[in-house]
């Protein structure tokens, strides 16, 4: 499906995929959330968790979250984040409600 994966490259000691699997096991991620746009990275993910003998994480992919004129939330447009929020003593409960109401997440998380 995907064909073969570049793991790691001489100008690159690590790709996205190897880094992130790796990283959420030392971390002890447990439940990992992502847009949707990354979904398809899930099954490259589980592999190398199960090559590498790593921990299989809960998965949850939201709708993408977007500002008011559509284009999707990122660090790249300086979108607000969840830091820039918790930096101004938002509660967690209040970041989570307004995450709620913008509809991408159900109410159960």
């Amino acid at each position: 499906m995907y064909g073969d994966l570049i793991i790691a490259r001489k100008e690159i000691p690590t790709s996205y995929h190897l880094s992130v699997v790796i990283d959420d096991a030392e971390q002890g991620i447990n439940l990992v959330t992502r847009g949707l746009d990354i979904y398809p990275a899930t099954s490259i993910h589980r592999l190398l968790q199960i090559v590498l003998n790593l921990p299989e994480p809960q998965w949850y992919h939201h709708n993408l979250l977007r500002e008011q004129s559509g284009e999707k939330l990122s660090k790249t447009n300086k979108s607000t984040s969840i830091k820039s929020l918790r930096d101004k003593k938002i509660r967690n409960d209040e970041i989570l409600s307004l995450i709620q109401s913008i509809e991408a997440f159900p109410d159960d998380i």
